[in-house]
């Protein structure tokens, strides 16, 4: 049994954890790599470029320890960084998550027009382990992996859809990823019987390649992503072909599931099955409420401070805080902390115990996931809300009704048994799971899991 992700997401990780939380304990493959997937999932890729080997020593590469022509320039922002020439641009620099440690993960280099004709790849060790040379029109064309010495392992071709491999003094050729992918599973001598995927991409075309070989399995989705107004053409197919490998779908999205089921798929054909969750600590009742940002675009803020007077806000941010923001220092409730640390952003998610899902831009430190393991009842706006999943959706409220907000806010904190009653849905919404609900649903007996 093996996992097979098309690439390592924060959905990726917490679907490992909650698996070998339950007691399995089986090899993790990421078929795309941005070259830092942790040591304990394997990527083809880096596994036949050499960038597994236990022997092997680097770190990440800062983002002013590019390398670029005398005169050139690197400057950065929070987010990503630039190369110019005196005044032109000559690349974008990006970042590994978290970015707010600007290690370099990626570089776009552009022409005299702005587009992009190269893009380097770095990993986890600060090497440049591939590049992908793109076309006038903004097309990808080849992409080229290398070895930590420089050597070219793998060409794949974009337009064609081939893949080649330099192995062992030969050159081989392989028509598409998943065969690619199949030839490195059965080098590995990985046990194909049942393979856990959780995406309708190259896994699931692996799956059904598998199958057409011959080779029998009793694989598994796991469905992460929400449904539109369709159900997606893959997975009706695996719910009109029975007979193929994929015998069950895990949707691990209420949501999700509840859509599905008002599409017309049968209950008895897809199964709810969430993430296990180790929670950090139990929510103390306090009139603390925390908003981690890096912008100063921050929903209804001088309303909700002025009419929960009672409530001690803390607004932190990773980088320095505009005079926008900083003038929220005249509020007695209200604490700023601008340039925090990510130790110290854990440290005030176990200080709170609600947190404001109020600001534009992007989520910082896993905001709303560290929140959630907190146990922190989290409010959202409809514009605002970066997570659904971890959020109750009568707690996600439309900028109109921010008073409606404000009631429910003061009602929490008034009443012991209404916070627990409501952090109690949110864990439901959420669809928090035991390790024997992952082996209950994938048919194995304490025992049986422990042995995986």
């Amino acid at each position: 049994m093996i996992v097979l992700l098309d690439s390592y997401t924060v959905q990726s990780q917490m679907l490992l954890y909650s698996l070998r939380e339950a007691g399995y304990d089986m090899p993790a493959v990421s078929i795309v790599t941005d070259g830092f997937h942790p040591q304990e999932v394997t990527s083809p890729f880096s596994w036949f470029c050499g960038f597994e080997n236990p022997n092997l020593r680097g770190r990440a590469r800062f983002f002013n320890r590019l390398k670029v022509p005398d005169l050139w320039e690197i400057q950065s922002t929070g987010t990503q960084g630039e190369v110019v020439d005196y005044d032109e641009l000559r690349a974008r620099i990006f970042y590994a998550e978290p970015v707010y440690r600007r290690l370099i993960r990626a570089v776009d280099w552009l022409d005299r027009q702005k587009r992009v004709r190269l893009t380097d790849h770095y990993n986890r060790f600060g090497m440049r382990f591939a590049q992908t040379v793109w076309s006038l029109d903004g097309r990808r064309q080849i992409k080229t992996y290398f070895s930590p010495n420089g050597q070219v392992v793998i060409t794949e071709n974009y337009i064609t859809g081939n893949i080649l491999l330099e192995e062992e003094g030969k050159t081989r050729i392989f028509a598409n990823l998943p065969e690619f992918v199949i030839y490195f599973l059965q080098k590995r001598a990985f046990s194909l019987d049942r393979i856990l995927y959780n995406s309708l991409s190259y896994p699931f075309f692996v799956s059904n390649r598998l199958g057409d070989m011959g080779i029998e399995g009793e694989d598994i989705l796991f469905w992460e992503e929400e449904i539109g107004q369709n159900i997606p053409g893959n997975m009706q197919s695996i719910l009109d072909h029975p007979e193929r490998r994929t015998k069950k779908i895990a949707i691990q999205s209420l949501e999700a599931y509840n859509m599905l089921l008002k599409l017309g798929v049968d209950s008895d054909k897809i199964e709810k099955l969430g993430m296990i969750i180790t929670f950090a600590r139990e929510n103390q009742y306090q009139k603390k409420a925390l908003i981690l940002t890096n912008s100063d675009e921050i929903e209804k803020l001088t309303i909700l401070v002025e009419e929960l007077s009672q409530v001690q806000f803390t607004i932190a941010a990773l980088t320095e805080m505009s005079a926008k923001l900083l003038s929220m220092d005249k509020y007695d409730n209200v604490c700023l902390l601008p340039a925090i640390t990510p130790e110290q952003g854990v440290k005030l998610m176990a200080e709170n115990d609600i947190y404001l899902d109020i600001n534009y831009g992007n989520e910082i430190l896993d905001a709303l996931q560290m929140a959630f393991i907190h146990e922190q009842l989290i409010f959202a706006f409809q514009q605002t809300a970066h997570r659904r999943n971890l959020i109750l959706p009568e707690n996600i409220y439309s900028l109109e009704n921010v008073a409606d907000m404000i009631r429910a806010i003061q009602a929490v904190l008034e009443e012991k048994k209404m916070m627990r009653y409501f952090l109690d849905l949110q864990k439901k919404h959420a669809m928090v799971e035991t390790p024997e609900s992952y082996r209950h649903f994938l048919g194995d007996s304490d025992d049986m899991a422990l042995e995986c």
